[in-house]
């Protein structure tokens, strides 16, 4: 079975009604910090299993409907203050096995549901 290993900005452009995106299971090791953008109503995100070393502070930014992110199992090293910022509703994050050295002080300060 082939992995995929990047997803373009254009194929989620029309996906804003979706609510459940399972990107598991794959080589990715970059995310365009745009690339949720169109996903508003986003409620359940799968990314574990991959190989993605870093999130831009800006990745989740118009995610705020996230209850459930998963981030198990890739090379994250860094948890910066503004990457959880706008998601309050956020109920469960697997940050599990990972290679995390440094989480910036306010990291999980709006994870009040968590």
């Amino acid at each position: 079975m082939k992995k995929i290993r990047f997803y373009s900005l254009l194929l989620f452009s029309s996906f804003t009604f979706h609510q459940y995106l399972t990107l598991d299971n794959n080589k990715l090791s970059q995310i365009d910090s745009n690339l949720f953008k169109n996903l508003l109503l986003l409620e359940q995100l799968g990314l574990a299993n991959n190989q993605i070393d870093y999130l831009s502070s800006d990745t989740f930014k118009y995610n705020s409907y996230l209850e459930y992110l998963y981030l198990s199992n890739n090379g994250l090293s860094q948890i910066e203050n503004e990457l959880f910022q706008n998601l309050e509703n956020l109920k469960i994050l697997l940050l599990n096995n990972n290679r995390i050295e440094k989480i910036d002080t306010y990291a999980f300060m709006n994870l009040k549901k968590l």
